[in-house]
């Protein structure tokens, strides 16, 4: 994997982090320090937390946070071509993926990965060196490095299925790092055993008032819904139901001011992505509006000074706007999270994305206003919402028996955004499987819409044993489809081995031990359409 590994040794080399923690900015902020990793490095605690830093410091690059988004999300029934779109994010709203688009580049989740696998190999020699630095707080480190490494290997294989599994690093350039596949199942078996020892050392919390480091450093609680959303991934649903209970006992276990909560309606999209680290957050990337913005967000959804009006993305009007009378249009009337997510139709007949970009909307005589927020945000990888609907989600396919408990987890979010109604949903309209299995569908959609979940969610359920007509069927209602542009697109997803990237053409040409996912074993030389 020379291509996606040969920059890895200049940029380790290169960069380190201050250990300086006085903000988030600290925490993150880069600083050259010459090459120092081997010879003059790992030699106190002090360096090992800076290098664990890196791995954070990584993770929210623009180049990783762009692909949790067009992974997750983009080919879904969620996202259209926004006023800016460009070539390849075309191509891929267009399931016109080729294997020299530039989204099946991963090397910068392998960068993240490397910086992991740094931790692991040299961490546990600090301690015979620094008599300061214990052997729980090599534990905890190694916990951080580990889940973060476990995330980086969910979204690939949730993404391409089978890749590389590398756990040792490349430091001075000189190994050797063409490596065969491994099958996901195989990885995501191993991710698993490795957040087990994870949950056992991770820290509970970073200090009380370290809200930044709680929400943002993977602790205990935030290791349990990464197991969580493996697990789903994974069809283990009786594990699945286990590790959400274990996640409320702990959470029920705090003092009730430290308890996550969901928020009420009124504050929730102000608390939850314009301030961020609510009280029901779990887990979210740190920016900082003094030093490192969410580029990624603003280009995607038309956030900072870029505006709406130069989004690459936008949402589809046909299936997604109640207003237009869709009869597939997943809120309601009653529904506040429609108003704040979006936009409204703008110039150009485009629905701009609202989320995370934008402020909470005001209303004032029937007229709904939107502003451009003039502050960076966080992105979400996990909040309490995560854990209420994984767990629904496993408690339905465990059978009938089940489906009163589910229902009472889906109706935590459903009613929390629609106030006004008096009666919540009835197991008279979902007294079934299949019934339960849609509305759980239709909540995450609803709930985490433009969150990078969506089409992870669709490939989930034909993992799971749907028939992949339900999911191009799905994502369908957004297309025109009397263009045959569009009617290829939606053909081209009832391949089962189409629903994920191609690996990387130059990843193909320099490692001769990787073979192209199968798919894309034919469809690569094709021109466009």
């Amino acid at each position: 994997m020379k291509t996606a590994f040969h920059k890895i040794k200049v940029a380790f080399l290169a960069v380190l982090l201050s250990l300086g923690m006085n903000s988030c900015q600290d925490w993150l902020t880069i600083f050259p320090e010459g090459e120092l990793i081997l010879e003059d490095y790992w030699k106190e605690g002090a360096h090992v937390e800076q290098v664990v830093a890196s791995c954070y410091r990584s993770l929210i690059e623009p180049a990783c946070i762009e692909r949790m988004l067009v992974w997750g999300e983009v080919r879904s029934d969620n996202m259209v071509a926004g006023p800016n779109v460009g070539g390849d994010l075309r191509d891929v709203l267009d399931v016109n993926i080729l294997t020299t688009n530039g989204y099946a580049n991963w090397s910068s989740f392998y960068t993240v990965i490397n910086f992991c696998n740094t931790v692991l190999l040299y961490a546990p020699g600090v301690v015979d060196i620094d008599n300061t630095y214990s052997i729980n707080q090599l534990n905890a480190h190694r916990a951080e490095a580990l889940a973060i490494r476990a995330l980086c290997y969910f979204y690939l294989v949730r993404a391409f299925r089978d890749v590389p599994y590398i756990t040792h690093p490349s430091v001075d350039g000189a190994e050797d790092f063409a490596m065969a596949k491994t099958e996901g199942h195989v990885i995501l078996d191993s991710l698993i055993l490795d957040l087990k020892e994870a949950k056992t050392y991770a820290q509970n919390n970073y200090g009380v008032s370290n809200v930044k480091h709680n929400k943002g450093r993977f602790t205990r609680q935030s290791i349990r819904a990464l197991m969580a959303d493996i697990y789903l991934w994974q069809g283990r649903y009786q594990e699945c139901v286990d590790i959400c209970r274990e996640f409320h006992r702990e959470n029920a276990l705090l003092p009730l001011a430290s308890q996550l909560r969901l928020i009420d309606a009124d504050f929730m999209y102000t608390e939850v992505f314009n301030r961020g680290n609510s009280s029901e957050s779990i887990l979210e990337l740190q920016f900082a509006d003094d030093g490192i913005t969410n580029s990624a967000l603003n280009k995607l959804y038309g956030g900072g000074s870029s505006g709406a009006s130069n989004s690459d993305l936008s949402a589809p009007s046909k299936s997604l706007d109640y207003s237009y009378g869709s009869m597939s249009a997943p809120f309601k009337i009653t529904d506040v999270r429609w108003l704040s997510f979006v936009r409204g139709v703008g110039s150009g007949g485009y629905l701009f994305i609202n989320k995370y970009v934008g402020t909470q909307p005001e209303q004032y005589d029937n007229i709904i206003s939107y502003s451009i927020r003039g502050t960076t945000s966080n992105f979400i990888l996990y909040r309490l919402s995560d854990i209420y609907l994984m767990e629904a989600e496993a408690l339905n396919e465990l059978g009938e028996a089940h489906l009163k408990q589910a229902l009472s987890l889906v109706n935590k979010t459903y009613m929390r955004a629609n106030p006004s109604l008096t009666d919540s949903l009835s197991i008279v309209d979902y007294g079934n499987v299949e019934a339960m299995r849609e509305l759980v569908l239709l909540e995450r959609q609803r709930e985490f819409m433009f969150e990078g979940k969506r089409w992870f969610d669709l490939v989930r359920m034909v993992n799971k044993g749907e028939p992949i007509f339900k999911l191009t069927t799905i994502v369908r209602r957004k297309f025109n489809m009397e263009a045959g542009a569009e009617i290829l697109a939606v053909s081209k997803m009832s391949k089962m081995d189409a629903l994920y990237f191609p690996i990387l053409q130059d990843e193909i040409l320099s490692n001769e031990l990787l073979e192209q996912n199968p798919f894309y074993q034919l469809e690569e030389t094709s021109a466009k359409n």
